[in-house]
């Protein structure tokens, strides 16, 4: 179990035993996911494996800001959600993986991790098995700068050319980072990955600045400055991790066309969710808006 996992694990832990009620309302909470996971089970057409099946509820959030970035390590900025999700598993007879294709999210985490492989060997440095993060706002820039300089190539890099900038075989650099998900690319977009993990890490930590210093009652200056880097992080996610798709797009360009102060993409991407920051008395405008615009735009 990831250490910041099991940190969490443990704190709940620690909490229940010192408060009855609250260990009273887990318990509740347990006996609800094994009973709902258990119809789970019984309606799947899937070939499950009897006795040895689990089950876990994960509490719903989105990140307001903060995409791709934390299993790098880096924070994001969530916010709780009514709905919720149940996880029923099992093993089953045969499961089978489809291979990686360029732009999957396997395949962005293989190309992060190879930029920040080959930016560790050009300047010397061995990263351990679990590094942790780079912590404030001064270094995060200068990553950014290292990035440009270092990693030039927009169009990308082939494999061939990772081996020699990693001094590794092709066999090596494929047993490394491609056997738990099989990739496809031909060019991995090493500099674009990592511009938009340290940017969208930078943004993080200036939103959450921003809502340090700001009065208690938020003015639209501090509301647009919030909007800003929401729209800054929906761009990186559009054009340097490529987890956006048109769709997202035209909603997120409506939405800030129609009042918005910001609006992004929220999740792996790709569709699914996004998330808006405007003012209550916009909420039906956007709406409206939404209805008219978006179907026309497609």
């Amino acid at each position: 179990m990831p250490l910041y996992h099991r940190h969490i694990s443990e704190k709940w832990h620690n909490l229940s035993q010192k408060s009855p009620p609250l260990r009273r309302s887990i318990q509740r909470q347990c006996k609800k996911v094994k009973h709902e996971a258990g119809s789970i089970f019984k309606q799947s057409s899937w070939n499950f494996i009897a006795g040895r099946q689990t089950s876990s509820r994960s509490p719903g959030r989105v990140n307001i800001i903060g995409e791709h970035i934390d299993y790098s390590l880096y924070e994001v900025l969530p916010m709780a959600l009514t709905a919720d999700m149940l996880l029923a598993v099992s093993d089953a007879k045969s499961v089978s993986f489809p291979e990686a294709t360029q732009n999957s999210n396997s395949s962005l985490v293989v190309e992060t991790t190879l930029a920040a492989q080959v930016l560790a060997k050009k300047h010397g440095l061995i990263l351990p098995e679990d590094n942790g993060p780079l912590g404030h706002q001064g270094q995060l820039e200068t990553c950014i700068e290292i990035v440009k300089r270092n990693l030039s190539k927009e169009e990308g890099y082939t494999r061939e050319e990772n081996t020699e900038m990693l001094g590794i075989s092709i066999e090596k650099l494929t047993e490394k980072y491609m056997t738990e998900a099989p990739i496809r690319a031909e060019r991995f977009q090493m500099r674009n990955r990592a511009l938009h993990v340290f940017g969208e890490s930078l943004r993080v930590f200036k939103f959450m600045n921003f809502l340090h210093l700001a009065p208690t009652e938020v003015s639209s200056e501090v509301l647009q400055k919030l909007g800003n880097l929401m729209n800054e992080s929906q761009r990186s996610c559009r054009d340097l991790y490529n987890c956006s798709c048109p769709e997202l797009d035209i909603l997120c360009n409506i939405a800030v066309k129609h009042g918005t102060f910001g609006s992004r993409l929220t999740g792996a991407g790709w569709g699914r969710c996004s998330v808006h920051l405007m003012a209550q008395d916009k909420v039906e405008e956007i709406k409206q808006a939404w209805k008219k615009v978006y179907t026309n735009q497609l």
